[in-house]
C-alpha cells in the first residue's frame, strides 16, 4: 500500500522507479545487511512501478490523449466485457475491450478497455460487436454531489466514451466470445434471479431484499433508506458475511454426507469462488474468497491459520491484481472491517463474557440444565455483540468520510439483522436448490422467505425510529456560503448561514435525485431548515417532493397561486399527505440573523425575482427575460442595487439587458449553461462587461459557482468545474 501511496502521490515515471529498485537491490548485495528493511523498500517500488503502469502510463489514457474529443468517426470493434446497463428507457451502455480501430485512415490494433452508448440490437456478455462513433472523453462534473463518473471510469482503466449516431446502428459479428466462466455466472445469476421470485412476485419490495442480500442485486433503492440509517447496508454489498455465510453453510452440508477432508476442502473452494463469481467478484467477496480459501488450504495441509496473515495475503494479491483497488471504497470498508473485527472482538468478547460466567467455586452439579442454557445463549450473545461493536468501530471513519453519517443503532440492529441475513440466506439457496428440480419446491421456500425479510423489515425500520438512530455530520461553514448550482434550463441554490441551511428552488427530480440529495448528504444535514419556491414550473419544482420526503424541511414557501403546474400541485398533495404546512411567499423571509430574503413578481405572480441579503453584499436573482423587462421598468435602482447578479436563464445576447445592467450596477454576472444556446458570448458582450467592470462566470465553464461573504463584507467566489 505505501509503494502504491508514494507513486499516487509523487506520480514518478516507472522508470526511474526500476532504476531505484535496481540500485537498491545492488546496494543489498554489496553491503550484504537490513535484510528486512530492503525487503520492504523492494515490494514498495515494485508496487510502485505497477500503479505506474496501471494508473499514470496506462495505455488507455495514452489513445486517449489521441482520439478523444477529435470530432472524427471511426470504426471499433471489439468485445463485450460487462453486462449491458440500460440507464434511463432507451439509453444502452457496456464495456468493450477493442481488438481493431480504424481512425484517420489508420487501422490500430489497441488492447484497451471502452464504454460504449450503444444504438441497435441489443448485445450480451461476449459478443463481438462493430460500430461507428465518436471518441470523447468522460464528462467532469459540474455541480458538488454529483457522481465523478470520469474519475471512477478512469480507476477502471477507462479514458474513453464512444458517442454513436443513432442513424448507424452497431451490429453483432459473432458471440461467445468473453470467458466462459463469466457466461456461465451470468446465466446462473439470472437463473437464480428468478427461481428467487417463485411464489411471491407480487411483493417486489420483498424480491429486491432477497436478491439484494443474497446476490447483491440493487433493485429498490427507496427501500433502502432505513437500512442506511441503521447501519445495515452491508447486508447488500457481497461481502466478507455473505462469503463466510456460505462456507459455513456449504461446509455444514458436506460434513454431514461424511465427506474426508481432502474432498470436502476442493468441493468448498469451487462452490465458494461459483458464488464470488456469480455475485460480480466485488473486492469484499474476493477478499473474503481469498482469505477463506488460504485457511481452508490451511486446514487441508494441517496448518493452524493466522487472520491476520490472512487478510495481509489478501490484500497482496488483490493489489498485485489492480493497484487502484485501494482507492475504491469497497476495499477500504472491507480490510478496515475485517482488520477490527480481527484486533478488537477477542477482548470484547472477554469483556462481556466474564458477567455471564458462573462462580468458579460453585460446584457444577448446583448449576441447573436452564442455568448452563442461559449461560450459552448469553455467550452467543455477547460474541454477536462483540463482533458488531469491532465492525462498528472499524466502519467508522469510512462511513463519516464517505456519508458523512454515524449510525449508533447500527450497534444493536445488526445484532438482530445479521442472523437474519443468515436465515434468508440459508432459505434461498433452499429455494435455488429446490427450484433446480420444480418451481413449486421453490415456492415453498420463498414464502417461508417472506416472514424472515419482513421481521427484518421491521426491525430494521423500528431501529431507524428510535431517537439518536443515526448523527449526521454537519460542518457549517464559518461565513454565509450560497451555491448556485449550474443546471440546464432548471434552477437550484442552497444556502448555507449559521447552521441553517436553506434551497430555494428545487431543479428537477432527477437531478435534485442525483446531485441535490447528495450533496446535502455530504454537509451532514438530516432536516433542511426551509425550502422555498419562487417558481411553479417544472424545472424549479421538479424535485421537491423529494427535498420533502428525505430532508424534511422546517419551513415550506412556495407562490399562493399555483398556476397550472402539473408537478407543483403534486407537491402541494405531497404536503397535505405529509401533513406539513406550504406558507404563501412573503415579501420578506429571514434566513437567519444576518441573512434575509426580499422576493418581486410582477402582480405577486410567479415567477418571483429575489434579492438576498448577506451582511453588506446583495445577490440578486433574476428568473426570465420577461421579470427583467418588467423589473426595469417598475423597480427603482435602491431596490435592484446588487453586487452579484444571476440570470436564471441564458439571454440570446446581453446588450439587450445593458440599461438593467446599468441599473442594478453588479460587480459579477452568472450565466447558466442552456440546451439551446452554447459558446461564449461575442466580442461585443465582453466590451460591454468591461465597460460597466463586471466579472463574468459562465457556468458553461466553471460549473456551479459557490459565494462566501466573509468578515467585512468581502466576496469570495470558487468554481466546481475546473479544466
Amino acid at each position: 500500500m505505501v509503494g502504491v501511496l508514494f507513486e499516487e502521490i509523487f506520480q514518478w515515471p516507472s522508470w526511474s522507479l526500476m532504476l531505484g529498485m535496481l540500485g537498491v537491490f545492488a546496494g543489498w548485495l554489496i553491503v550484504r545487511r537490513w535484510r528486512l528493511p530492503i525487503c520492504f523498500l523492494l515490494v514498495m517500488l515494485f508496487f510502485g512501478i505497477v500503479h505506474a503502469w496501471q494508473w499514470e502510463e496506462a495505455p488507455a489514457k495514452r489513445l486517449a490523449l489521441l482520439l478523444n474529443n477529435s470530432n472524427s468517426t471511426m470504426l471499433v470493434r471489439g468485445v463485450v466485457t460487462s453486462e449491458v446497463k440500460h440507464v434511463g428507457k432507451n439509453h444502452i451502455t457496456f464495456f468493450i475491450k477493442t481488438e481493431q480501430l480504424e481512425w484517420n485512415f489508420r487501422t490500430l490494433t489497441p488492447n484497451v478497455t471502452m464504454l460504449v452508448h450503444w444504438e441497435g440490437v441489443l448485445p450480451a456478455y461476449g459478443d463481438l460487436v462493430s460500430l461507428r462513433a465518436t471518441a470523447q472523453s468522460p464528462s467532469l462534473p459540474k455541480n458538488p454531489g454529483e457522481f465523478n463518473k470520469a474519475a471512477w471510469l478512469a480507476r477502471q482503466e477507462v479514458c474513453t466514451e464512444l458517442m454513436m449516431d443513432p442513424s448507424e446502428p452497431g451490429k453483432i459479428v459473432s458471440s461467445n466470445r468473453g470467458f466462459f466462466l463469466k457466461r456461465w455466472a451470468i446465466a446462473w445469476r439470472e437463473r437464480a434471479e428468478k427461481l428467487l421470485e417463485c411464489g411471491i412476485e407480487s411483493d417486489q419490495a420483498v424480491v429486491s431484499v432477497i436478491k439484494g442480500i443474497v446476490l447483491g442485486v440493487k433493485e429498490n433503492e427507496t427501500l433502502l433508506d432505513d437500512f442506511k440509517l441503521t447501519g445495515t447496508m452491508h447486508l447488500f454489498a457481497v461481502s466478507g458475511l455473505h462469503v463466510g455465510m456460505m462456507v459455513m453453510m456449504i461446509w455444514f452440508f458436506l460434513k454431514l454426507l461424511r465427506l474426508s477432508l481432502r474432498i470436502a476442502v476442493p468441493v468448498t473452494l469451487v462452490f465458494l469462488f461459483s458464488y464470488v463469481m456469480i455475485t460480480g467478484c466485488h473486492v469484499g467477496s474476493l477478499r473474503a474468497g481469498v482469505m477463506a480459501a488460504i485457511v481452508l488450504i490451511g486446514f487441508l495441509l494441517e496448518r493452524r491459520p493466522q487472520i491476520l496473515n490472512n487478510l495481509a495475503a489478501a490484500a497482496f494479491l488483490l493489489l498485485l491484481f489492480d493497484t487502484n483497488l485501494l482507492f475504491s471504497m469497497g476495499w477500504q470498508f472491507s480490510f478496515s472491517v475485517v482488520l477490527a473485527i480481527v484486533l478488537l472482538t477477542s477482548p470484547l468478547e472477554k469483556c462481556f463474557g466474564k458477567y455471564f460466567e458462573f462462580d468458579p467455586f460453585l460446584p457444577k452439579k448446583l448449576i441447573t440444565r436452564w442455568q448452563q442454557r442461559w449461560q450459552h445463549i448469553a455467550k452467543h450473545v455477547a460474541q454477536l455483540l462483540a463482533v458488531s461493536i469491532a465492525a462498528w468501530i472499524g466502519a467508522f471513519v469510512p462511513t463519516a468520510y464517505y456519508f458523512h453519517q454515524i449510525s449508533f443503532s447500527a450497534l444493536g440492529a445488526n445484532v438482530i439483522a445479521v442472523p437474519l441475513a443468515f436465515l434468508i440466506m440459508l432459505t434461498a439457496l433452499l429455494s435455488i436448490s429446490a427450484g433446480l428440480l420444480t418451481s413449486s419446491g421453490a415456492a415453498i421456500f420463498n414464502n417461508a422467505n417472506w416472514v424472515f425479510v419482513k421481521m427484518l423489515i421491521l426491525v430494521v425500520h423500528g431501529f431507524a425510529l428510535l431517537p439518536w438512530s443515526s448523527f449526521s455530520l454537519a460542518f457549517s461553514p464559518a461565513h454565509p456560503r450560497i451555491t448556485i448550482f449550474d443546471f440546464s434550463e432548471a434552477q437550484a441554490i442552497v444556502m448555507q448561514s449559521e447552521g441553517k441551511i436553506w434551497v430555494i428552488n428545487a431543479a428537477r427530480t432527477m437531478q435534485a435525485a442525483k446531485t441535490l440529495v447528495p450533496f446535502l448528504e455530504q454537509a451532514g444535514v438530516s432536516h433542511l431548515e426551509g425550502l422555498v419556491l419562487t417558481q411553479t414550473e417544472a424545472g424549479s419544482v421538479g424535485g421537491a417532493s423529494l427535498l420533502l420526503e428525505k430532508e424534511k424541511p422546517r419551513f415550506i414557501f412556495a407562490p399562493s397561486n399555483p398556476g397550472r403546474g402539473i408537478q407543483f400541485h403534486q407537491f402541494l398533495k405531497s404536503c397535505q399527505s405529509s401533513h406539513q404546512d406550504c406558507m404563501p411567499l412573503p415579501r420578506r423571509l429571514n434566513f437567519s440573523k444576518e441573512c434575509w430574503g426580499e422576493f418581486f413578481a410582477p402582480a405577486n405572480m410567479p415567477p418571483f425575482a429575489f434579492n438576498i441579503h448577506c451582511s453588506q453584499e446583495n445577490i440578486f436573482i433574476v428568473p426570465n427575460s420577461s421579470v427583467a423587462e418588467w423589473l426595469f421598468k417598475t423597480a427603482s435602482p435602491e431596490v435592484l442595487s446588487a453586487d452579484v447578479l444571476y440570470f436564471a436563464w441564458r439571454p440570446t445576447s446581453l446588450l439587450k439587458y445593458e440599461p438593467l445592467l446599468e441599473k442594478i450596477k453588479p460587480k459579477f454576472l452568472i450565466l447558466p449553461e442552456s440546451f439551446s444556446l452554447h459558446g461564449p458570448i461575442f466580442n461585443e458582450e465582453q466590451e460591454m462587461l468591461k465597460r460597466y467592470n463586471i466579472m463574468l462566470f459562465d457556468q458553461e465553464e466553471t460549473g456551479a459557482v459557490t459565494i462566501e461573504i466573509t468578515n467585512g463584507g468581502r466576496v469570495q467566489f470558487s468554481i466546481f468545474k475546473k479544466n
